[in-house]
């Protein structure tokens, strides 16, 4: 799941980005290996199949919006709008797992990705496209998904087998 990424500054100032193992493809393996929780009873099974493909869509928005992103086809403003989207998918698909290593995956999984976002906004700083204080923002959204996988990987670890 660890994303390899390599950014090189074009001569032009944007940023290239090429992912060989790219996050947003992992959320798409995750929500299709997602099961519902069995503990719903028959009356919460329809309101959880709504709520999972509501995620479905967002995640459909992730991957769309980060191919923009790759592109450099982007504002701070998009940027902000997929980080929010990205935390929402990350802690709603959590609370869904049934296992504590699937919310392990999905936190993650939200981890690399800000990661990836956190470089290509450094690197669009570096070249002097974009303000500084979005980098600021970008290393707050990937710290938040770093708490929590750390949080999560110490529930997952201390967890009785």
């Amino acid at each position: 799941m660890i994303a390899s990424i390599t950014i090189t500054l074009a001569l032009g100032g944007a940023a290239n980005v090429a992912v060989a193992h790219a996050p947003q493809a992992t959320f798409e393996r995750l929500a299709a290996a997602a099961s519902i929780r069995r503990s719903a009873g028959p009356a919460e099974m329809p309101e959880r199949l709504v709520q999972k493909e509501l995620l479905n869509q967002l995640i459909a928005f992730v991957v769309r919006g980060h191919a923009h992103l790759t592109a450099g086809e982007w504002t701070g403003a998009e940027m902000l709008n997929i980080q929010e989207v990205t935390r929402d998918v990350v802690e709603t698909w959590s609370g869904l797992a049934v296992l504590p290593e699937e919310r392990l995956c999905w936190q993650r999984a939200g981890l690399d990705l800000a990661y990836v976002q956190f470089q290509m906004v450094g690197a669009r700083v570096a070249a002097g496209t974009m303000p500084p204080r979005y980098l600021s923002q970008a290393r707050t959204h990937f710290e938040h998904f770093r708490s929590g996988y750390n949080r999560t990987l110490a529930e997952c670890t201390a967890a009785p087998r």
